[in-house]
């Protein structure tokens, strides 16, 4: 909150201090924001001027890349594909990269959610995009209907432009049937 000045002043140095608190705890996200402080903008600590330290936002980094945090594999993997602040190496680097596309399998490993499979399906002579996911949406799925919309709004993915099936589609996801 004091990071960003959410509900509460901006104050950098309470942000740290919170945030080297739960760090210290073994908090990955907070771990994350630290080394992204460290490495990239600025760092402040008792006593102290604020001023970078590389050094730090790597140990942070890594700490929270073991942590299990997305955003910190993803880091630590492009440092070491790069030997940005760490020794460059390929295996270092897919070690971390490895870990986020076991998460995104994961997430994926039950299907592909619905409103992505219509997507991907093709009917012969017109776009299936169009067809399926029209019935849904007009059965109210409001993700589906939400997509179709904002589809149609912009004239992508097999969708011609139309303003009138974008608004339909579109109160249709925030749930105003009064247009029915």
């Amino acid at each position: 909150m004091h990071l960003v000045g959410a509900h509460a002043r901006r104050n950098l140095t309470a942000a740290l201090e919170d945030l080297s608190e739960a760090a210290d705890l073994g908090d990955p996200g907070a771990q994350y924001t630290l080394g992204a402080l460290h490495s990239s903008l600025l760092a402040a600590g008792p006593g102290r001027e604020l001023s970078r330290d590389e050094a730090l936002g790597v140990l942070y980094t890594y700490a929270a890349s073991v942590g299990g945090h997305q955003g910190a594999l993803m880091a630590m993997g492009y440092r070491h594909s790069q030997g940005y602040g760490v020794p460059k190496s390929c295996s270092a680097a897919a070690l971390n990269y490895v870990e986020v596309a076991r998460e995104v399998a994961g997430l994926y490993g039950g299907g592909m959610p619905q409103a992505v499979e219509l997507v991907r399906l093709g009917v012969a002579g017109q776009s299936s995009k169009a067809v399926g996911s029209s019935e849904m949406a007009e059965q109210g799925d409001a993700g589906v209907a939400y997509a179709v919309g904002k589809r149609y709004m912009l004239g992508i993915e097999g969708f011609g432009q139309d303003y009138g099936e974008a608004a339909r589609h579109l109160r249709t996801a925030s749930g105003d049937y009064s247009w029915l």
